[in-house]
C-alpha cells in the first residue's frame, strides 16, 4: 500500500469522507445545533454575533455591505430563527442575541461593563 503525506491510514474502520452525504451532514449539524447547551455555548456565541454584527456595521460605514447584502440578511434571517428557538426556553438568552446582532456595540459595552463587575479570580 502506498502512502501519501499528510494521510493516515484508517485500516479496516467503516470511516467515510466527511462530505458522503452533504444533506445528511447538514441535517446533523442542525440537530447538533438545536440540541447544544446554550447555557455553556453563549458567552462564546453571543461574542461570535456581535463580531458578526461589527462586521456588518464596519461594511455599511465603508459603504461595502451593498455588495454582501442578501449574504448578511439571510445571516440575520437564520439568527432570529435560531433566537426564537431559544427564546422558548431562555428569553433572555434570545435577547442577548438579538441585541448583539443589531446593536453590537451596545451589546459588547454591556458584557465589558458585567466583565468589570465580577470579583476577580
Amino acid at each position: 500500500m502506498v502512502r501519501h503525506r499528510n494521510h493516515r491510514h484508517f485500516g479496516n474502520s467503516n470511516h467515510r469522507p466527511l462530505a458522503a452525504d452533504p444533506q445528511q451532514q447538514y441535517k446533523q449539524g442542525i440537530e447538533a445545533l438545536y440540541n447544544l447547551d446554550f447555557n455553556k455555548a453563549e458567552p462564546a456565541f453571543t461574542e461570535l454575533v456581535e463580531k458578526v454584527g461589527l462586521l456588518r456595521r464596519d461594511m455599511q460605514q465603508k459603504k461595502e455591505l451593498e455588495k454582501y447584502e442578501a449574504r448578511f440578511q439571510r445571516i440575520e434571517q437564520k439568527l432570529s430563527a435560531l433566537a426564537d428557538r431559544v427564546s422558548v426556553d431562555d428569553p433572555e438568552l434570545a435577547k442577548a442575541l438579538r441585541t448583539a446582532w443589531q446593536l453590537p456595540a451596545r451589546s459588547l459595552a454591556f458584557r465589558n461593563v458585567a466583565h468589570q463587575k465580577e470579583p476577580s479570580k
